[in-house]
């Protein structure tokens, strides 16, 4: 709810994608179960395109969904099913890796996110390319 309420507090929003990011990395399967559940990701993916110009912020929010996008990590965590959401996120990265192209981090994390999001089935795949 912090991310949704405070859309325009870039400040707090680099905070808590760095938070999910954290701990979706160093987190146990319940808890980047829970993140998703409580809408983690679709979060991450707003704060994003609300703060393209954000170059922190779109790094931590790659950072994030690469380590939330893994398919199969606990069974029905993620479902592929969902292959317009996967479309989303990766529309969210790729955004932010054209409009950071100078930004190592922005690129490196982008790239892991879609590693992580083309895991999946081949319709994932595709909603990826």
């Amino acid at each position: 709810k912090a991310m949704t309420g405070h859309a325009a507090d870039g400040q707090l929003l680099r905070k808590c994608c760095g938070a999910l990011w954290y701990m979706a990395y160093y987190g146990s399967d319940a808890c980047v179960k829970a993140v998703l559940d409580a809408g983690g990701a679709e979060a991450v993916v707003e704060a994003m395109r609300g703060n393209a110009a954000d170059g922190e912020l779109q790094q931590s929010g790659c950072g994030a969904l690469q380590y939330l996008a893994v398919p199969g990590l606990v069974p029905g965590m993620l479902t592929w099913e969902q292959v317009e959401v996967v479309a989303g996120w990766a529309k969210a990265v790729v955004a932010a890796m054209q409009r950071h192209a100078a930004d190592a981090g922005v690129q490196r994390l982008g790239c892991g996110a879609l590693q992580s999001m083309a895991a999946g089935d081949e319709e994932c795949r595709q909603a990826v390319v």
